[in-house]
């Protein structure tokens, strides 16, 4: 069509404005079109993800439409490696790069054309261990975006799972997933003198640190000072570092001198442990419930909108099918939430013996600046509150896989430098009261440490 048009007077600013909405809408409809013939293809069970990932290639879907993803069992070796050297080896992506490419491994046949046969580099490690295809699930639907921006992530009803062959269990995953989340925030304190438990203590009800400082008499405490949260006023706390300090090497000193005691004093979780393999079977047949309850779903809508059933039969439909959804979902996340743990206090034990080995000769002859170093790498935090007109310490120990040598005074290291032999000033063992409880804690789900607490006595509050 050709016209002058005038977009200086109403008649062809009215013209302008009706075409731009056509060329809007148009556009719309073919994204929505689009939208729906993914979706249709990933219910089929086709990968609509693009390139297929390290360790697997795309095949020809049996229907005819679509591909699906098949396993190269070679790079499957190489994908599962790299989860062990994350997870129980506690290698860093550099460090996985350089081993990877030491061995003269190279990307995958699946790669794109000009990064095939290339070095391996960071991102490409991180993207392996953060990617769900590994367990068998391709997840669409998962976030809202706008101009091509994730804005917010949907519920977890509302994602789109499409099931494959998985590389990795879940369990291996889950360690991974964990490890990313690991944030160790550490803050100096208490002037020129060495604290054992420096940057520690912790008050749970404030989250406040305590900081070491010496009193008029010259002996060490630990402090937290006075202050108002939330309308609510919190006296000053300030505990006697002999017997706290005491309380928590006693327990270091028992986990790496007889680890397998140590265990066995700690097997609150023995319950879990002895389900693993009923808690495995179970999640899969929960991921299969949920993937079920979810294309029932997805049907449903699929036939409302192609006019098979009217709006009563649909609602009628979704008002039985979506509670079995989210009741499916719910004992899935319980049981990734348990088998997660599991795999966390596995690991827990495992470090603890491998640190036993490493230190078990050298803790009868360590100086009171090693201690503290020992403490720098395998106390997480001690917690200190008031219950009932007695001040109680728990102290959560982890143990750290790489830990072959001290920490330096910035916390857990690879290469830390030796110190020089300066006098023990330890405390008399025994020290701070009864022993109450032990047991095992797992931190936000991704942290696994043993748990033990104590009565501690000497000490005052102001």
């Amino acid at each position: 069509m050709k016209e002058n048009l005038d977009f200086d007077n109403p008649a062809g600013r009215l013209v302008f404005h009706v075409f731009g909405a056509l060329a809007e809408f148009e556009r719309d409809t073919i994204k929505m079109r689009t939208d729906e013939g993914k979706h249709a293809s990933a219910l089929a069970g086709n990968f609509i993800g693009g390139q297929a990932p390290y360790g697997y290639v795309k095949v020809k879907n049996p229907s005819g439409r679509g591909s699906k993803l098949r396993v190269v069992e070679k790079e499957a070796a190489y994908v599962r490696q790299i989860f062990d050297w994350y997870v129980k080896e506690d290698l860093s992506y550099t460090e996985i790069c350089d081993r990877l490419n030491s061995w003269g491994i190279r990307k995958g046949r699946s790669a794109r054309s000009n990064s095939r046969h290339t070095p391996w580099h960071d991102t490409s490690v991180r993207k392996i261990l953060r990617n769900e295809i590994y367990i068998g699930a391709y997840i669409t639907d998962r976030y809202i975006k706008r101009n091509g921006r994730i804005i917010e992530e949907r519920p977890r009803s509302e994602w789109k799972i499409t099931r494959f062959e998985p590389i990795v269990s879940q369990l291996a995953f889950s360690q991974a997933q964990s490890k990313h989340k690991m944030v160790n925030k550490r803050y100096r304190g208490g002037g020129k003198e060495t604290y054992m438990l420096s940057r520690k203590v912790v008050d749970p009800l404030t989250n406040k640190t305590f900081v070491g400082y010496l009193s008029g008499k010259k002996t060490k405490n630990y402090r937290r000072k006075k202050l108002t949260l939330d309308g609510r006023t919190y006296r000053t706390m300030s505990i006697a570092a002999r017997g706290l300090e005491s309380f928590v090497w006693n327990h270091v000193e028992k986990a790496l001198s007889t680890p397998e005691r140590f265990i066995i004093e700690h097997r609150e979780q023995a319950r879990l442990f002895s389900r693993r393999a009923g808690l495995e079977e179970k999640l899969a047949l929960l991921s299969t419930a949920a993937c079920e309850a979810q294309l029932r779903c997805d049907r449903v809508e699929r036939d409302f909108y192609d006019g098979l059933i009217d709006t009563q039969k649909r609602d009628q439909l979704l008002a039985q099918f979506e509670p079995e959804h989210r009741v499916a979902l719910n004992e899935q996340r319980a049981a990734e939430q348990e088998l997660q743990m599991l795999g966390n206090y596995e690991q827990g034990c495992e470090d603890l013996r491998s640190a036993a080995k490493r230190f078990k000769a050298r803790l009868a002859s360590l100086t009171y600046e090693e201690k503290a170093k020992v403490c720098a790498l395998f106390v997480e935090r001690v917690e200190v509150i008031d219950k009932n007109d007695a001040r109680v310490a728990t102290a959560f120990l982890r143990f750290d896989p790489t830990c072959g040598i001290e920490a330096s005074s910035e916390g857990r290291t690879r290469n830390p430098q030796p110190d020089a032999q300066t006098e023990l000033s330890e405390p008399k063992s025994g020290v701070g009261g009864e022993f109450c409880r032990t047991g095992y804690q797992s931190i936000d789900n991704t942290t696994f440490c043993f748990k033990s607490s104590q009565t501690i006595s000497g000490y005052n509050s102001m």
